[in-house]
């Protein structure tokens, strides 16, 4: 057998996962959620550091930045051609599965930054030791509402 053969019966199972259309949709809603992400977290990071006493809105802030980057990627990348509603009905629903996203992410962090104070942590570590609980939680269901719902195919006589 070629080292050719024995690359493409060692990584057969692999490239048949990633040549599913809902893996490599995942893939790509994950590099956007990675960027949307990134600018989630700088911008929380720097709100919570100017005014700490306001993370709640400072994680809100960057969300919604976030949010608004999240849509266009996800809109003319990762489910492209699937536009059957009007861009803003798709950016409503967005917003509205993000929404329920930020009460998970929310409540994930409050509860994060209590236990953490609770175990003797600074309030400077407290208030971001949630966010690598909260992304992945806030991914999956995201992911999984946007898929099946925001950019769903419409039904016919569907109004807008």
């Amino acid at each position: 057998m070629s080292l050719t053969q024995e690359a493409e019966t060692a990584f057969g199972p692999v490239d048949r996962i990633l040549r599913q259309a809902v893996v490599r949709q995942f893939l790509k809603f994950a590099v956007i959620g990675f960027v949307s992400t990134a600018i989630h977290w700088i911008v929380y990071g720097v709100l919570v550091h100017r005014y700490p006493t306001h993370r709640q809105l400072d994680y809100a802030i960057g969300f919604a930045l976030a949010v608004t980057n999240g849509f266009f990627g996800n809109r003319f990348w990762t489910f492209r051609g699937e536009h059957q509603r009007a861009q803003h009905s798709q950016y409503l629903m967005f917003v509205l599965v993000n929404l329920v996203g930020l009460g998970i992410g929310s409540g994930i962090m409050e509860l994060t930054f209590h236990l953490f104070q609770r175990w003797g942590y600074p309030a400077s570590f407290a208030q971001m030791a949630g966010l690598p609980i909260s992304t992945p939680a806030m991914t999956i269901w995201n992911f999984i509402a946007n898929r099946y719902w925001t950019f769903a195919a419409a039904e016919p006589g569907t109004p807008e």
